[in-house]
């Protein structure tokens, strides 16, 4: 099974041209050869040397911001795979690797901010993450405000979209029970109805392994898992996987769509998914 997306680029010629997608994650390899063709020049930021090039230097076994990229928007080349929207413009916010997360630099990278970095012009936020919670936390006021603004004011008015993965917790530390060990309502922020909440299904079709269940949930769609002994091939910017593939797949189904005639001081951190 697969999102059948080739009669899309081929018979409706919708490939997210002209579609700007924010990354939010720990770094986007700017100069990747399946990449570079679709980065916005000087439109990434690095929140840890404030310089417009997020490229992860320190992670030796993949960056997982580069692999979502991949997901949404590797271009068509002869080199590796193709993202689902091909011709969507990336935007890389390193959130998830500052040395100490800030509130500003959170709300910057959702649209808050429209120099250095300048995220005010992005339609799409991809968030491939949650948080790890120690107890009850209240959804913080600014992160709420952020997002309202966002789903009315960017985008021209239209409105910016905001896609989250659900999570990886369905066995978690319960083991395997049958039922969902953590719940994507857990994450304070699903709760906002400004979130497309996505959650993971695997090449048959059935709900991933791994995937968090929870009424935040609105949409689920396909991820890099799958049966034994069937095939799928990702290049090395599209890798990873868990739930961090099934948010890019919708993020980047979502900007084909509109091409045609919408953190602070945590108690708990705010980890990759």
């Amino acid at each position: 099974m697969d999102i059948n997306v080739e009669p899309v680029f081929s018979t409706l010629g919708i490939t997210g041209a002209s579609v700007t997608v924010a990354v939010v994650d720990t770094g986007l390899e700017i100069a990747h050869e399946d990449l570079a063709a679709n980065v916005v020049p000087n439109g990434s930021w690095n929140f840890n040397d404030n310089t417009t090039d997020p490229t992860n230097t320190i992670d030796t076994d993949g960056d997982h911001g580069t692999s979502v990229s991949g997901l949404i928007a590797m271009a068509r080349n002869t080199v590796g795979g193709i993202g689902v929207a091909p011709r969507a413009r990336l935007k890389g916010f390193n959130f998830l690797s500052m040395t100490i997360q800030t509130e500003a630099a959170f709300l910057d990278s959702l649209g808050g901010s429209t120099s250095n970095p300048n995220s005010s012009n992005a339609f799409i936020f991809n968030q491939s993450f949650g948080v790890s919670l120690t107890d009850d936390e209240p959804i913080p006021a600014a992160e709420e405000a952020q997002y309202l603004a966002g789903v009315t004011n960017l985008r021209g008015g239209k409105g910016a979209l905001y896609v989250k993965a659900a999570g990886n917790g369905f066995d978690g530390p319960c083991g395997n029970t049958g039922v969902s060990c953590e719940n994507a309502n857990f994450d304070p922020s699903n709760a906002l109805p400004y979130q497309v909440v996505a959650g993971a299904m695997n090449a048959d079709g059935i709900k991933a392994s791994y995937s968090t269940a929870g009424s935040a949930i609105w949409v689920s769609a396909l991820t890099r898992q799958r049966p034994p002994g069937s095939g799928m091939m990702l290049s090395e910017a599209s890798s990873k996987s868990y739930s961090s593939s099934m948010s890019p797949t919708i993020c980047s189904s979502t900007s084909s769509m509109v091409t045609r005639p919408a953190m602070p001081p945590y108690s708990s951190t705010t980890i990759a998914m």
